[in-house]
């Protein structure tokens, strides 16, 4: 039974039509015979039904679905409302009992239908409901609306063509009420265009089935997916190339335009409960797309199934997953990515906070390219993954943990990642982080063998800085990668930590004549300021320069330091000498004068520019690493380079200040390690600069100037390797390099 909006109940046999001065209501109940006890929504003000809908219960309705022709007898839904192409209906309420089937019909020769639900809490669908155009389910377009949001329980099916689920907030459910009854408010346009307002308080759950060509399900607050979902278009030709902003977040609130997509958005969390199948098909065997995004967690929980694999020779199609807040994917889930004879296709999991990521994200392919893995966010932690042949790139802006197995090998269906023999080339293994932590325990393969080539293994710590300082002011960079009793094995493994320091000052005339213009009485000015240079001198030389700002002196101090740390221990690490790219060339790299050693520069360390993961909706190129490195033959190439690099030139009336602070420290430290390539070389690098330039000039006043240039550094730079073993099956060369260059120019003109 229901309660209408007026309060009065209504017994559940009285099934006639009786009109309300308010929304009707449409629920149908688990009765014997089934039935529906519809009544169409009214207008308060005229009494008269919103809509031309007619509700007819124990209707025989036969109709064709993907597996041929059904027969039902349910409760038959049709309007005779229609605005500008578009069919109308409007309900009160709207919640389907378990073992009752509802036929809602798209009147022919319409765009889509759209459905109200008005003011009455979420809808309740138990049962079974079929939408149709043309007696066929395929090519509807249908959007049910409900402010208060949906719940589809485990006994619940929708079948559709495409099907958009939506809970706006009230003020647009009304105006979609005035564009039913012929009054334009651009309501239906925004609906359509995915631009509605959503209610933050409405949920989406779905625990049952939903059947589709397309799905989009919009919800302002939570959603929740347990149960099974699935998107195939038989037409569509070839995968959908995924949405992806510049950043890589997936713009998940706009619409689909074509079939075989899964389109989710919820302004809270979205949780995938370990019972969700979710599954995008196109024609020929390729993968659909599935997109989502969350405004605050973006949770996989074991179990969970998602599927856009390839069939036969179909392509795989992609995964694309935001959490605003944080995404998480546990141990036990699975995407499926892959591809037969067809192309790989492509997953990515993203947050701008934190991403914890494991299971399965296959992306490989047997016979064809493979596709690629994007795991990215503010720290990134991932533990057992493997990747059934397709390349992975892990991204962090701050610190990316591995804290088990990642496995980027292709062996046969089912198999160890790490112990079966190889049955295609692996996939690459990139992780770029300024901090990167290979706990105990962890593995990161990407070996091939039986014949097939490996990937590249390759951790990458970069941090540099560029800038522009008037005033006293510290940066630290870091780079730092910490490998504790794992095992790290490809056909080449890169390890790299790169941390700059870098800034140039300059001079601002405007500045400093309207500088000058202030001075009361040049001679007292200049007084002080020599009073204050030995306190400044001092202060600097303790490296505790927290005065400057507040000397009257017109300064430029640049306090910056460089840390590039690569510490292993108790691990064994491997390259085979196979890299499936070993012949890879930079896209860019210096072209002036290299030292005698072959690594640096005059200013630092000569770099190269890879494009080391690309044709992928998401790319990782630019990256920088030393243009020592060579991928034709080192199978195993560790470098740590930690540079500063200040240029002062300040241009200051009476007395000009320059100081220069730097610290540069760059280790490598090997203990208790095995390393070896079983073809190629070994090359262990520890190097570090040091470049101050500091040229200063003062404009005389009073026939007064004068200048001061401090320069306070240290430098630290060390290659150890103690214990374990180092083997190459080429050549075997280590080298700790530095490079110091200091030029200084005063010039203090007093006439």
């Amino acid at each position: 039974m229901f309660k209408s909006r007026r309060g009065g109940l209504r017994s559940s046999w009285a099934h006639n039509l009786v009109g309300y001065p308010a929304i009707a209501a449409v629920t149908i109940m688990p009765m014997a015979p089934a039935y529906a006890d519809i009544v169409a929504a009214t207008d308060p003000t005229t009494g008269a039904q919103i809509t031309a809908t007619t509700i007819t219960p124990g209707t025989s309705s036969t109709f064709n679905t993907a597996g041929g022709a059904v027969t039902q007898t349910g409760t038959l839904v049709t309007t005779g409302t229609i605005r500008n192409g578009v069919g109308y209906n409007v309900f009160s309420e709207f919640n389907v009992s378990n073992g009752t089937n509802v036929h809602m019909v798209q009147p022919d020769g319409t765009s889509a239908l759209v459905n109200v639900v008005d003011g009455a809490g979420p809808s309740q669908i138990d049962g079974q409901v079929t939408f149709i155009k043309n007696n066929t389910t395929a090519g509807s377009n249908v959007f049910m609306v409900n402010s208060d949001g949906f719940i589809v329980g485990a006994s619940g099916v929708i079948n559709a063509g495409q099907l958009t689920m939506s809970t706006p907030a009230a003020s647009h459910v009304a105006d979609l009420l005035l564009e039913a009854q012929g009054t334009t408010t651009g309501a239906t346009e925004d609906l359509f265009a995915g631009d509605e307002e959503l209610n933050s308080s409405a949920n989406i759950e779905v625990y049952g089935t939903i059947n589709a060509e397309r799905l989009e399900l919009r919800a302002g607050a939570r959603m929740v997916l347990d149960g099974t979902i699935t998107v195939e278009d038989a037409s569509g030709s070839g995968t959908v190339a995924p949405a992806v902003s510049t950043e890589g977040i997936q713009q998940a609130t706009g619409v689909s335009v074509e079939n075989g997509v899964i389109r989710l958005f919820a302004g809270g969390n979205v949780s995938v409960g370990s019972s969700a199948r979710a599954t995008a098909k196109r024609a020929g065997g390729a993968g659909g797309l599935i997109q989502g995004a969350s405004g605050g967690t973006m949770t996989i929980a074991g179990g969970a199934q998602i599927d856009v694999a390839g069939r036969g020779s179909g392509s795989a199609g992609s995964v694309i997953l935001y959490g605003e807040n944080s995404a998480a994917m546990a141990a036990g889930s699975v995407i499926d990515a892959s591809a037969t004879a067809g192309s790989g296709g492509f997953a990515s999991i993203q947050s701008s906070g934190n991403v914890t990521v494991a299971g399965e994200i296959a992306a490989g392919s047997d016979s064809s390219t493979k596709g690629a893995v994007v795991l990215k966010g503010d720290n990134v932690t991932v533990g057992n993954l493997t990747t059934a042949g397709g390349d992975l790139g892990v991204v962090a802006d701050n610190s990316v943990t591995i804290s088990g197995a990642i496995s980027t090998r292709h062996v046969a269906v089912g198999g160890d990642a790490l112990a079966d023999v190889s049955t295609s080339a692996s996939g690459d293994l990139l992780v770029f982080a300024p901090e990167i932590d290979v706990q105990s325990g962890a593995a990161l393969r990407a070996d091939g063998n039986n014949g097939q080539n490996g990937g590249l293994v390759g951790l990458i710590a970069y941090d540099r800085t560029t800038g522009v300082l008037w005033t006293f002011e510290g940066d630290d960079r870091a780079a730092e990668i910490d490998i504790t009793n794992a095992e790290i094995r490809g056909g080449a493994v890169l390890i790299n930590a790169y941390a700059e320091a870098t800034n140039v000052f300059g001079d601002d005339a405007d500045s400093l004549t309207e500088f000058s213009n202030e001075f009361e009485s040049v001679q007292s000015r200049f007084e002080s300021y020599l009073d204050t240079v030995a306190d400044t001198v001092e202060n600097v030389i303790a490296r505790g320069p927290d005065l400057v700002n507040d000397l009257l002196i017109p300064l430029q101090v640049y306090d910056v330091s460089a840390d590039a740390e690569i510490t292993i221990s108790g691990s064994t690490i491997t390259g085979d000498g196979n890299w499936k790219n070993a012949g890879i060339a930079p896209t860019a790299g210096y072209t002036g004068d290299i030292a005698e050693n072959g690594i640096n520069m005059q200013s630092g360390l000569a770099l190269a520019q890879y494009d080391l993961f690309t044709g992928q909706p998401i790319e990782i190129t630019g990256t920088l690493l030393p243009q020592d490195w060579d991928p034709s033959v080192d199978s195993v190439y560790i470098h740590s380079h930690a540079a500063t690099e200040v240029e002062i030139s300040p241009f200051t009336i009476i007395l000009a200040v320059g100081i220069a602070i730097t610290d540069v420290d760059s280790q490598v430290k090997i203990t208790d390690t095995d390393i070896a390539s079983t073809a190629g070389d070994v090359a262990l690098r520890s190097t570090a600069s040091e470049t101050n330039a500091i040229n200063i000039a003062s404009w005389p006043v009073a026939g007064l100037a004068g200048g001061l240039i401090i320069s306070a550094r240290d430098l630290d730079n060390q290659l150890l390797v103690d214990g374990g073993s180092s083997n190459a099956a080429g050549n075997l060369d280590a080298r700790a390099l530095t490079g110091i260059t200091q030029t200084f120019s005063n010039v203090a003109d007093a006439y």
